[in-house]
């Protein structure tokens, strides 16, 4: 398989039964250090600003059930739990959790209908008639046969019908009364197939000779279960700085992963989330809250840059004289001219680069510059930008030439590398 990226720092994901050598070992190696990195920045380059963390949820969450439209097993329990997420993306220790038992399916009939034959009309011909129901639950499900009422047509007579009651105790035996639920009607003549010769809610029908349906058969067990679904709310009243909410679901109660159900912004808060069948995706609740206090993080774009630096430098490449932007830092920028360009170095007023990050600090941003074409490049500086070179060079040597640039104050650059004058 193809292996995948993290979204931030672009870190290795394997997928199962990737060897450790995919890419070229970056998840042995490359990706180690780009985490060691990461746990530097971490370590140093934050902002005490005193704030707290944010608390762990107390309010438990309203979990119900449904008897129809998903695909949660009848009699099945599921536990429900949620955590919060601050702006950070620091996760909450979860709530207690709470457990709810899907709505139970059909069982089969207990109730045989009530037969009596009569002589005054019908087509039925002499025999034994047995007639028995099954009941369907208006979502696909549908029960075995229930027990058998039997009627005897004696021999002798012109006309016969069956008249069937108790129809209604026979479907309610099964389902309880529920709302949706109806029956259907089979015969059998002579102890042969069963032929299905009606459905409905009413209480009685009448064989008159009803032709049987013989493309249907009655299941040989109950299939009124799988249509259940899960039914989540997460109360309203969140702590403050709560930006989003994770719902987790277990069978057993652990909550390991693949358990989360989902993550919704906390405006959803107080709207339930109804979920059709138990398909969580990775992901599993903290044991303790990742919610910290007193700091924030250093920029995005700060971070953004020193991952990059960390892995593969971009490469940008341009045809033409250019200025250099701040996705610039920890990447090369190669010139494919074949004349003369000149790459500017912009002010800080204009560009605030601020690799590695540091909030409120200048210098370390690093740029390599290189000379692909046939085109010299020289570099230049904005206004009020002053370089600083090695006799004065500040131009590429000739064509494959490198050289890089290096900040050491808010409008100070240093040229350095394969340069000439």
């Amino acid at each position: 398989m193809t292996p995948t990226k993290t979204p931030f720092a672009g870190l290795e994901r394997l997928a199962p039964g990737d060897p450790l050598s995919s890419d070229g070992y970056v998840f042995q190696d490359l990706d180690r250090r780009t985490i060691d990195q990461l746990l530097q920045i971490g370590a140093v380059t934050h902002v005490h600003d005193g704030h707290a963390a944010l608390a762990n949820p107390t309010l438990a969450p309203v979990v119900t059930s449904a008897a129809t439209g998903g695909a949660f097993p009848s009699g099945l329990s599921v536990s429900v739990t949620y955590t919060l997420i601050d702006a950070n993306g620091g996760e909450s220790a979860p709530v207690t959790p709470v457990s709810v038992a899907m709505s139970a399916g059909y069982s089969d009939p207990t109730v045989a209908p009530i037969v009596a034959v009569s002589y005054a009309a019908g087509s039925l011909l002499s025999g034994n008639y047995s007639y028995a129901v099954t009941v369907a639950d208006g979502v696909g499900g549908q029960t075995a046969l229930g027990p058998s009422g039997l009627a005897v047509v004696s021999p002798g007579y012109p006309t016969a019908e069956v008249f069937i009651s108790g129809l209604i105790a026979a479907m309610n035996s099964a389902s309880g009364g529920a709302v949706g639920a109806a029956w259907r009607l089979w015969r059998s003549q002579g102890g042969g197939v069963w032929y299905l010769i009606g459905t409905g809610t009413g209480d009685t029908v009448s064989d008159t000779g009803i032709p049987g349906d013989c493309t249907v058969d009655p299941p040989a067990f109950g299939t009124t279960q799988g249509a259940n679904t899960l039914s989540v709310t997460v109360p309203a009243g969140q702590p403050t700085g709560t930006t989003n909410f994770n719902v987790y679901a277990s069978l057993d109660g652990g909550f390991l992963t693949p358990a989360l159900m989902g993550t919704y912004p906390i405006a959803s808060a107080g709207t339930a989330h109804v979920f059709t069948a138990m398909t969580p995706t990775a992901g599993s609740p903290p044991p303790q809250s990742r919610c910290f206090p007193g700091a924030n993080p250093i920029s995005a774009m700060g971070l953004s840059n020193i991952a990059r630096a960390a892995g593969t430098p971009p490469v940008n490449v341009q045809i033409a004289s250019y200025t250099f932007q701040q996705t610039d830092v920890g990447g090369i920028v190669e010139s494919t001219s074949a004349s003369p360009v000149t790459f500017t170095i912009p002010p800080h007023s204009t560009v605030p680069f601020d690799y590695p990050g540091l909030s409120g600090a200048i210098g370390g941003a690093a740029i390599e510059v290189f000379q692909f074409g046939a085109g010299q490049i020289t570099i230049a500086p904005g206004s009020g930008v002053t370089l600083l070179s090695d006799g004065s060079r500040f131009k590429t040597a000739g064509q494959y030439a490198t050289i890089g640039l290096r900040q050491r104050a808010l409008n100070q650059w240093c040229v350095s590398g394969d340069c000439s004058t």
